[in-house]
C-alpha cells in the first residue's frame, strides 16, 4: 500500500468518527409525556382551602345532625306539650329550639376534625401525587440509562474497531518504511559496490595503459579483459610508445605499418635514425645482438646441412 493510499484510508476513517461523534442520540424516555402531566399536576395544583359546602364528610355530618337535632326538638316539644295539656306554646318552642341549637353546636364542634381531616386528604393526595411522580422519574432514568449504556457499548466497540483498523495501518506503514529502508540500503550498498568496481577498473584500466605506455607490453586478451581495455586501444598506446621509442620499435623486430617512414626507413643493410644521430655498418649478414634478427641467422647457422643448404626457421 502506497503512502497517499495509507494516508487516504486513515483521513476516512477520522472522519467518519467524527460524524459518529457529532451525530448523538436523543436519549428519551416512554414515560415522558406521563412525567410531564404528573409535574402539570404538581405544580398547578390549588392551595388548601376546606369548604364545608364540598366536603362530602361533612355533608354527611351535617344531615346526621341536623335530622337529629329536628327529632330531638320534636320530641322536647312533644313532652312540654304534654305537661301543659297538649297545648303548644312559647316554652315548648324555646326548649325544642335549644335542643335543635345542641345538635347544630355538635356540628360545629366537629369542623376542627373534618377540616383536619380534609388537609390530611389534600396532603396525602400531594404525597401521592409526589411518589408517584418520583417513581416514575425512577423508571424513565433507569430506562435512559440502559439507552445510554447501549449507546456506550456501541461507541466503545466501534472505537475498538477503529482502534484495530488505525493499528493495521501503523504496522503496515512500518512494514512500508521497513521495506523502503531495506531497498535504501540496497540501492546505496548497490551504488558503492558499483563505485568500487569503477575505481577497480579505473585503476587496472590506468595501471595496464601506463605498462603499455612506459615499456611497450602487448597484454593479453585476459589481462586486457581485466583492465577493461579493448585490444585496439592498446595496439594505439603500443604504437604511440614505439613512435617514441625507435630504439624499441628496432628491438622489436619490425615495424608496424605506417611506421617506416616516422622510423628513418629500414633496410638490408641496417637502420638509419633521423638527423644523422644513428647508423649501422653491418653487412646484410649481421644483425643488431640480441635483436630478433640476430637470434634467426644464429639459428641458421647451427642448422646449415653438409650440401651447403640452410634450414629456414
Amino acid at each position: 500500500m502506497s503512502e497517499e493510499k495509507t494516508k487516504t484510508e486513515f483521513d476516512s476513517t477520522m472522519e467518519a468518527l467524527r460524524r459518529a461523534e457529532s451525530v448523538l442520540p436523543d436519549f428519551t424516555s416512554s414515560y415522558d409525556s406521563q412525567i410531564r402531566r404528573l409535574y402539570d399536576e404538581i405544580v398547578n395544583r390549588p392551595a388548601f382551602r376546606y369548604d364545608p359546602a364540598g366536603d362530602p364528610l361533612y355533608q354527611s355530618y351535617r344531615t346526621q345532625m341536623v335530622g337529629e337535632g329536628q327529632r330531638a326538638m320534636r320530641d322536647t316539644m312533644g313532652q312540654a306539650a304534654a305537661l301543659t295539656g297538649g297545648y303548644g306554646s312559647s316554652y315548648a318552642q324555646s326548649v325544642g329550639q335549644q335542643e335543635y341549637e345542641y345538635y347544630l353546636q355538635r356540628l360545629g364542634q366537629v369542623m376542627p376534625q373534618l377540616y383536619r381531616a380534609a388537609w390530611e386528604r389534600y396532603s396525602a393526595e400531594g404525597d401521592e401525587l409526589r411518589g408517584l411522580f418520583d417513581s416514575t422519574m425512577a423508571l424513565a432514568k433507569d430506562e435512559v440509562s440502559r439507552g445510554k449504556d447501549r449507546y456506550d457499548m456501541a461507541a466503545k466497540l466501534e472505537e475498538q474497531a477503529y482502534q484495530r483498523e488505525q493499528d493495521r495501518l501503523d504496522r503496515e506503514l512500518a512494514r512500508e518504511q521497513l521495506q523502503y529502508q531495506r531497498q535504501q540500503a540496497g540501492y546505496s550498498q548497490m551504488l558503492a559496490q558499483e563505485k568500487l568496481n569503477y575505481e577497480r577498473g579505473e585503476k587496472s584500466y590506468q595501471n595496464m595503459m601506463k605498462l603499455i605506455t612506459q615499456s611497450g607490453y602487448m597484454p593479453s586478451d585476459a589481462e586486457l579483459s581485466a583492465a577493461g581495455m579493448s585490444r585496439a586501444q592498446a595496439q594505439a598506446l603500443r604504437s604511440s610508445y614505439l613512435m617514441k621509442n625507435p630504439m624499441a620499435l628496432v628491438m622489436s623486430g619490425g615495424l608496424p605499418a605506417g611506421l617506416s617512414a616516422l622510423a628513418g626507413g629500414y633496410t638490408g643493410g641496417g637502420y638509419t635514425g633521423g638527423k644523422g644521430g644513428y647508423t649501422s655498418s653491418r653487412s646484410a649478414g649481421t644483425g643488431t645482438p640480441g635483436s630478433k634478427e640476430q637470434m634467426k641467422l644464429d639459428a641458421n647457422k647451427k642448422g646449415s646441412g653438409s650440401n651447403g643448404k640452410s634450414r629456414r626457421l
